[in-house]
């Protein structure tokens, strides 16, 4: 695997790698973290080689295949559908086609070496995967969200995020040893990121990712990598782990250094009183040398941003903040709700989860009066001030504006004390204050807007992907202010440990429906699995869970038996049909091998139509082949899933 010694790298004088050693292990997942500005990226575009650095050495084996996937897709020249964008991900298996659509139309005009170099390029398009890689794609595309009536539509005709999605896709198809991930969160629902988190578990190689998602470092990573003040600190384990060593790491490396320092302490004073007595010159000379070897002890650097504000606490308001009642809304044809009910009471902490379409964005927007509804009654409590932070927020920034003065336009007289505090707190520092907001980032403006919004006090506060482009200090400042504000407030995030700290209530949209789960994250996340697992299993053996009456309990212990009942027989349904396919993947395996022996015979090149028959019956038994294998790892997944819930529940 490769290694990093000594690697550095400079922008305007200023050390953003100051001499990084790293070795990592060849698989794993890797969170690289620390705060905005420490180096991550820059270090992952050395690795993939489009960044030069000023000093040290990467070394990169030869043959180790890296693939990068940056933050921001640049401007994009790709053809094709979303599709054939993810396939490019194996171009080297596209070539191969290609050559042997050239070697085909050579062997059928006559070519005799052509059929030879025919029957090579089938053996290599089978050993590179060529059967089961377009299938492959597809199950990479549909994991990112991606339904199949949409993938053969131009890629051009995708917003950013989608096209982002199927850089991804090509990405992960491609397979290389070396996996750079920079912030691919950042554009992906909850169920899609589940998806990618169980596939990068299973990853043959090396990920590193870069993200402030902690959930998802929870979720996926082996190892932490640190970077901070141009130095990368190596952890074992996942994001709470690391936060466990670092923390009793500077604990240690403190007590050592308060040690060392009553011992510096007591030398000095032993110098200063014996320096000029003869007797004790050996002795003094002794220490002094002691002193000038002693090596001083590095305390890890933690970040010091102190919480030094809070939101503005708004009045007490009415007990009703604000209601839908058969609310509708549709764009077009596409109806997003028929009749929505929906209400925020005070104080409410709530969290709106869904999957992407479902509504969420649509219903802030709607709640803050930014669009109109179609149907139904939307109120808000008498008095009721609401401050909206949405993705186009940075729009009302005033770009000739400086940061600070921006900030102080916008503060009344008790706030604009806590301006600087706040820009600090959101990653401002004090020659940030200056900049013009024309100069900012797309992540810096929104930090300013969400910083913006922490001026004004409000009953109801609506934060559409508050966190995008935080670092998880900046996250935790905001946590802190939403658990210590004392109005209501709705979020829209994808950052799941955000969610978990800061709701206290979660709204499921789904389906034009709105379903209540009153806890947090965690909680919403346990009864949503739960209700998976009680959901009929689609077998084809008409398994059917029919809910107990709740008046009466001998009626549910009936209902659950008869449960029990059909998944025993499910069982034995999905066993006989494992093993009819098992019968069948054993025929067409010979059958392969026949086809695969009759290709490998250049004589059979003598007689065109027979090469073309045995072609044809090679390739469509290996289709068949890999569908049958499909279908026989599904049935065996249903077969385990239904003994799970069977063992669970004592059956």
């Amino acid at each position: 695997m490769f290694s990093l010694q000594s690697v550095a790298k400079h922008f305007g004088g200023q050390a953003i790698l100051d001499g990084v050693d790293w070795q990592p292990s060849p698989r794993g997942v890797v969170g690289l973290v620390g705060p905005n500005g420490a180096g991550k990226t820059t270090l992952l575009r050395i690795l993939c080689g489009v960044e030069e650095y000023d000093g040290g050495t990467v070394a990169i084996p030869r043959g180790c295949t890296i693939g990068y996937l940056p933050q921001e897709l640049a401007e994009s020249d790709a053809a094709g559908s979303a599709l054939d964008v993810i396939l490019q991900g194996r171009g080297d298996i596209l070539e191969i086609e290609d050559q042997i659509e050239d070697a085909q139309r050579r062997v059928e005009a006559g070519e005799e070496p052509a059929m030879l170099e025919h029957a090579e390029l089938l053996e290599r398009f089978e050993q590179e995967g060529g059967w089961t890689f377009r299938s492959r794609a597809r199950q990479i595309a549909a994991g990112l969200g991606f339904e199949d009536a949409v993938l053969d539509r131009p890629i051009h005709t995708f917003s950013g995020g989608w096209q982002m999605r199927a850089s991804l896709g090509r990405l992960l198809l491609s397979k290389p040893d070396v996996l750079l991930l920079d912030e691919p969160t950042n554009h992906l629902d909850t169920a899609t990121l589940e998806w990618l988190e169980e596939f990068l578990a299973r990853y043959e190689g090396l990920v590193i990712v870069v993200s402030h998602d902690r959930w998802f470092l929870n979720r996926v990573t082996t190892h932490i990598a640190e970077l901070q003040a141009g130095r990368l600190s190596a952890y074992v384990g996942n994001w709470d782990a690391y936060r466990e060593q670092k923390a009793l790491l500077v604990e240690q490396r403190a007590a050592q250094q308060s040690r060392q320092d009553r011992e510096i302490a007591r030398v000095r004073d032993f110098i200063e009183r014996f320096r000029y007595k003869a007797t004790k010159s050996k002795q003094v000379q002794s220490r002094v040398k002691a002193l000038e070897k002693l090596e001083s002890i590095d305390i890890p650097v933690e970040d010091v941003r102190e919480i030094q504000f809070r939101f503005p606490q708004p009045p007490r308001g009415p007990q009703i903040v604000a209601e839908m009642r058969g609310v509708a809304k549709r764009y077009d044809a596409v109806e997003v709700w028929a009749s929505l009910d929906f209400q925020i009471t005070r104080g409410d902490k709530i969290a709106l989860m869904g999957p992407n379409g479902a509504g969420k964005t649509t219903l802030l927007k709607v709640l803050a009066n930014e669009i109109s509804h179609d149907g139904g009654d939307v109120r808000l409590g008498p008095n009721v001030e609401v401050s909206y932070f949405a993705q186009h927020a940075v729009e009302q920034l005033n770009p000739d504006a400086s940061v600070v003065d921006e900030m102080l336009a916008a503060a009344d007289h008790d706030m604009a004390p806590r301006v600087r505090s706040i820009l600090g707190a959101f990653g401002f520092s004090g020659e940030d204050h200056q900049k013009r907001i024309k100069v900012l980032s797309g992540g810096e403006k929104n930090r300013l807007a969400l910083a913006k919004m922490m001026l004004a006090p409000a009953g109801l506060l609506l934060l559409d992907e508050p966190t995008n482009h935080l670092d998880v200090e900046s996250r935790q400042v905001l946590e802190f202010a939403l658990n210590d504000y004392d109005g209501a407030y709705v979020v829209v995030s994808h950052d799941r440990y955000f969610v978990n700290e800061v709701a206290r209530r979660v709204v499921h949209l789904e389906d034009g429906a709105a379903t209540e789960y009153l806890g947090d994250y965690e909680y919403y996340r346990r009864k949503r699995d739960e209700l998976a697992a009680t959901t009929p299993i689609d077998s084809g053996v008409g398994v059917v869970q029919s809910p107990p009456n709740p008046n009466s309990k001998k009626e549910a212990r009936r209902a659950a038996a008869e449960l029990r009942t059909a998944k025993r027989e499910a069982t034995g349904s999905l066993r006989r049909r494992l093993e009819q396919l098992e019968a069948v993947i054993a025929q067409l395996e010979e059958e392969v091998d026949e086809a695969q022996l009759k290709l490998q015979d250049p004589h059979l090149y003598d007689d065109e139509a027979k090469a073309q028959h045995w072609n044809e019956r090679y390739r469509d038994k290996t289709l068949a082949l890999e569908s049958a294998m499909e279908e026989w790892g599904d049935v065996g997944t249903e077969i385990e899933t239904i003994e799970q819930q069977l063992e669970a529940e004592g059956g």
